[in-house]
Order: C-alpha cells, then sequence, then structure tokens
C-alpha cells in the first residue's frame, strides 16, 4: 500500500499566516502610537524590522512557487494591503509631524488670505486665531519658512479643513482614497509579485497610511500616467475598425497622459523627473504644459502666490545626504551643491539617452522586435531607467527623507529589479537623529544623524547597489 503523498504548502497558503502577522505588526504600531513622539526609535527599527522579515517571507513563498495555479489570486494580496491601510488610518502618526503643517495650511487657505502669502510665524500672539488652530501654530515646523506644498495639496488640505478643520483623520481619510485608487490600477496592471512587493512594503504602509505624507498624491497621478503609457488599448488602437476612432481613441490617450503628469508635478515637484519619459509627443507637450500653467494659476488666486518655500528648502535644508556631508568638509557648501548637481545631471541624461523613450513604436502593439516579450522588454527597460535616475536623484538630494524613496519603489515596481524594495528598509535608519537620539555621547541638533549613523547607512546601501550593478553587467 502506498503512502500519501504530502504536497506541500503553496504560496496561496502562506499568504494567510504572513498577511495576519503583518497585521500584528501594524496593530502593535496603532495601539503604541498615541501621540508624537510616543513611539521610540528603538521599537520603531523593531517593527520595522519585523514587518520587513515577514514580507521577505510571503515574497519568498510566492517566488518559490513552480505552478502558476497555485499562486494566490491577486485579490488575496489587495485585501491584506486594504486591511493594514485600515489599521494604518486609525493610527496617530507617531514618528513625524509633517501633518501639523497640513492642518495649518488648509486653515492658511480657507480663513487667512492664503498659506503662499505668509508663514505661520506670522500670526503669533495674534487673538484673531481661532483656539483650535492655536494649538496647531504652536507644534508647526519652521514656522518662519513658507510652504513647499503644491497646488494640487493645498486644495486638498483645504478641502480636509473645511471638512473638519484641525483633524488629521480628515486628511488621512482624503490620503486614504488615494492610496487605495493607486492600488487599484496597481493591481490590474503588475504581477503577483510585483503587487506584493508594492502594497505589502512597510515603506508604503507607514510612510503613508500611519505617517500621512502627501507623496501619495503625486504618486497616485503618476501611477495613473504609467497605466495610460502602457495601455494597449490607450497608446495602440491599431484593433479599431476606423481610423477616426483610432485618432481619437490616441488623441484622448494624450490628453489624459499629460493632464496626469502635470497633476503629479504640481502636487510634487519630484514627478518632473518621469516627464521627459513620457512627454515624448507634441500633442502630449501642448496638453502637459497648458494644464500645469492652469493649475498654477488656480493655485496662485486659492493661496495667494506660489510655493516660494521650496526655493528655500533647495537652498538651507539638507538632512541623509552622505556625498553633501563628505563634500562640505573640504568645499565651500555651494560649490558642493553645484558638484552634485552637475554629476546627477550627468547620470540623469545619460540613462535617458541609452533607453530613448521618443523611440517608442506607439502604433504597434507587439513592441520593439515584433513580439509582445519585445513590447515587455522595452517597457521594462524604460521603467529600469527611469528607477535609477529616481534612485540617483534621491541618493545624490541634499534632503533624502525615508518616505522620498517611494518614487522609486513605484516605478521600481514595473520592472524586476529587486535592490530599491531591500533599501526602503534599510532607510528607516535616518530616523536616528537628534529628535530621536536625546541620550547620544555628543550633542546634536534637532535632525543631525550622527556621523556614524550616517555612514553606516549609506555603506550598505551602497553595497547593495554595487551588487546590483554587479548583477546587471553579468547578465
Amino acid at each position: 500500500m502506498h503512502g500519501v503523498v504530502e504536497r506541500p504548502l503553496s504560496s496561496a497558503h502562506w499568504l494567510i499566516p504572513t498577511g495576519l502577522l503583518s497585521l500584528l505588526g501594524y496593530l502593535f504600531i496603532c495601539l503604541n502610537s498615541r501621540a508624537f513622539g510616543a513611539f521610540t526609535l528603538p521599537l520603531l527599527i523593531g517593527v520595522i524590522t519585523y514587518l520587513s522579515l515577514v514580507w521577505w517571507a510571503a515574497l519568498r513563498a510566492l517566488h518559490s512557487e513552480p505552478t502558476p495555479r497555485r499562486l494566490p489570486h491577486k485579490r488575496a494580496i489587495l485585501f491584506w494591503a486594504v486591511m493594514f491601510r485600515l489599521i494604518g488610518f486609525v493610527t496617530y502618526p507617531p514618528m513625524e509631524d509633517d501633518f501639523i503643517r497640513y492642518l495649518w495650511d488648509g486653515y492658511a487657505n480657507a480663513h487667512l488670505g492664503g498659506a503662499y502669502a505668509t508663514t505661520p510665524a506670522d500670526f503669533y500672539g495674534l487673538d484673531t486665531i481661532k483656539e483650535e488652530m492655536t494649538l496647531i501654530l504652536d507644534r508647526v515646523s519652521y514656522s518662519d519658512v513658507h510652504t513647499v506644498y503644491g497646488p494640487i495639496c493645498q486644495l486638498l488640505f483645504t478641502l480636509a479643513h473645511l471638512i473638519s478643520p484641525g483633524n488629521i483623520f480628515a486628511l488621512k481619510f482624503i490620503l486614504l482614497i488615494f492610496d487605495l485608487s493607486a492600488l487599484l490600477i496597481l493591481y490590474k496592471l503588475l504581477t503577483h509579485r510585483a503587487l506584493l512587493l508594492i502594497s505589502w512594503c512597510p515603506l508604503m504602509v507607514f510612510q503613508f497610511s500611519v505617517s500621512a505624507h502627501v507623496e501619495m498624491v503625486g504618486l497616485t497621478f503618476l501611477v495613473s500616467a504609467i497605466a495610460l503609457s502602457l495601455s494597449p488599448k490607450a497608446l495602440n488602437p491599431h484593433s479599431l475598425n476606423s481610423q477616426k476612432r483610432l485618432s481619437k481613441n490616441s488623441n484622448r490617450a494624450h490628453l489624459f497622459i499629460s493632464v496626469c503628469l502635470a497633476f503629479a508635478v504640481t502636487s510634487k515637484v519630484t514627478a518632473l523627473l518621469a516627464v521627459p519619459y513620457f512627454i515624448t509627443h507634441w500633442k502630449r507637450c501642448f496638453c502637459f504644459l497648458f494644464t500645469l500653467i492652469a493649475i498654477y494659476i488656480i493655485g496662485f488666486y486659492l493661496c495667494s502666490g506660489l510655493p516660494l518655500g521650496l526655493m528655500a528648502m533647495a537652498e538651507h535644508w539638507q538632512f541623509n545626504a552622505l556625498l553633501h556631508d563628505i563634500l562640505q568638509r573640504f568645499i565651500d557648501r555651494d560649490l558642493a551643491k553645484s558638484i552634485v548637481l552637475a554629476l546627477f545631471i550627468l547620470i540623469y541624461v545619460l540613462l535617458y539617452l541609452r533607453v530613448k523613450p521618443w523611440q517608442q513604436k506607439e502604433g504597434n502593439p507587439e513592441g520593439n522586435n515584433g513580439t509582445k516579450e519585445g513590447e515587455k522588454k522595452r517597457e521594462r527597460e524604460i521603467m529600469g531607467s527611469l528607477t535609477w535616475s529616481y534612485a540617483a536623484f534621491m541618493l545624490l538630494s541634499p534632503v533624502l527623507n525615508p518616505w522620498y524613496w517611494s518614487w522609486v519603489c513605484v516605478v521600481a515596481a514595473f520592472t524586476e529589479e529587486k535592490w530599491p524594495w531591500i533599501i526602503s528598509s534599510i532607510l528607516f535608519i535616518s530616523y536616528g537623529h537628534g529628535l530621536n537620539l536625546p541620550a547620544w555621547p555628543t550633542a546634536l541638533g534637532l535632525y543631525e544623524i550622527p556621523a556614524m549613523v550616517l555612514y553606516c547607512e549609506y555603506l550598505v546601501i551602497i553595497a547593495i547597489i554595487g551588487f546590483a550593478i554587479a548583477k546587471r553587467a553579468h547578465r
């Protein structure tokens, strides 16, 4: 009599325990985040390490599944991702206070003539400020600097204020809608593995659902533009019987892609890096510029000015920037910035020219070599180039907050690259700054990272990128 052969658990079965373990991690964050500063640095590093290990365990189970029919349905991956975000929604932001500025900007736009025209410091000591907003005003960081947030974000801040003044959860609800919208778009486009990578990524959940950073607004519009660019029906409508319908569908695609990119740029200027990769036709260029100018005109009237705080940020702020830190030990600060900027422009141009996005054959659905495989390869090449461009920008920027890396992650989801996701967890080390290290042996500035912590962080990042480059060279 033959014994019963036990089949190993499929990746679909592994999704349930790993999903539950991740959910427990986010519940732990929720229960220990009753106020800003209540979450200590060791606690943060511990729970992010735990979530990252569970995430990678789920990815490993998915990657090792030999039978496609035994893969979990993408709806199951999406279900757990939504659950993580719902827990994050009811969690008070424990490590960041950027949302305080969001709340103040909404109030300034609604009642004080516009967030761009004034700074919070202009209203210190005035009796005209509402009591609940006085508490917000007292907690605004860099209160003497104009706001850095774009017109689309300002519109959302104002909407949240009109819903519930001074309430972070009104704004988090709006951001949750953007987050879930991006997930639904990615659900349609990505493979099982890519969807699990981005939807379960601790950085993506913690920084947006928990900490309520507004990068998700710009990212959602960027994802929409990418989706339209990769859509065969939008860009390759050759199967339509009528040439007139083909032209109409193509024109609609140009319009929607351009509008989405304009909304992304006016949400977060970082989206500008993606524009040359997708604005490769004069129709798109015209629509993009028209929409961009229209949004800034509306933003000028809503906020009584332009986001001049970006200039102050570019000139004075520096955080988690290794190359700037090293160069400024030997040369002038402005010269160091100029050298790093020139280096980034060189890298960006070389990466862009290498893939030549303007040579996409938008009228041929069979791709660059007559096959669907060739089309997919071409898409991966372009998105891979954009991934490296964003990574170079972030690592050479004078300011690298952990949530900035989300721009790299979103683009990397459309490639086969693994290194951006590992770095997304490493960047949580940057929370080891003066505010979270009160007992550090030497005196630190409020957001100053000790040299030892900064060098250790970047040593790991450089090793990861070096390994990725070496692996690409051997392909």
